[in-house]
């Protein structure tokens, strides 16, 4: 709390930034599913090769190449996704807890689709992605797989996160960035990660110019 009080300026700004983004909700969510199981760098790598691609083999490729885990499974994820959006599937919107627990989309677990929730609608999604590292920094006695499996259980710890937000009265999708980049150097040792491939005019060669200010 006391990190993500400190930045506070730092995250609502990229949080704007993201929002103000060159990408549609939809593309938002393909990015979603790309990054399950696969290292922040190659699913960048995948998002982006895979814009504009629209046959299931051409998107397996891709994602392959990128080194993207479960190329064929993912692509045929979004494949899904894109017919359920033609055919007027209602994407994630308010209240947001309530449609997560009614709304399944292809290859989007309560995680993957609260990321892809956030990452649409930063400064009002009222849901959480728990992923790894949010896991080990508020169930480090649970298998993060019991927290994804268990949705009551996902909202509890969820409300923890969104509990700590409201304290310093910020959103809590840039709460949950600050938490995510603080607790990975914690326990990694890495460095926030450059995310302005999202911003509108692309990547921008540094995020958070002071490492240090982490520590």
């Amino acid at each position: 709390m006391t990190y993500a009080d400190a930045h506070f300026q730092q995250y609502t700004d990229w949080a704007g930034k993201v929002k103000d983004g060159p990408y549609t909700d939809a593309e938002l969510l393909e990015w979603a599913i790309i990054t399950a199981h696969t290292g922040f760098t190659q699913s960048v790598e995948g998002f982006l090769a895979t814009r504009g691609v629209v046959s299931l083999t051409e998107l397996a490729e891709a994602l392959a190449q990128a080194a993207v885990i479960n190329p064929r499974n993912k692509a045929a994820y979004i494949i899904r996704l894109r017919g359920m959006i033609a055919d007027g599937q209602v994407l994630p919107e308010p209240d947001y807890q309530d449609y997560r627990r009614h709304v399944k989309l292809p290859g989007l677990g309560f995680c993957k689709l609260s990321f892809g929730a956030c990452l649409a609608d930063p400064f009002g999604a009222t849901i959480i992605c728990l992923d790894v590292h949010m896991g080990r920094e508020y169930r480090p006695d649970l298998p993060i797989a019991r927290i994804w499996s268990n949705l009551a259980l996902y909202e509890s710890v969820e409300s923890e996160v969104l509990d700590e937000a409201n304290a310093i009265g910020m959103p809590p999708f840039p709460y949950q960035w600050a938490v995510w980049d603080y607790t990975r150097l914690v326990h990694r040792h890495i460095s926030p990660t450059n995310h302005s491939f999202l911003w509108r005019g692309g990547p921008t060669t540094h995020q958070l110019p002071l490492f240090s200010a982490l520590r």
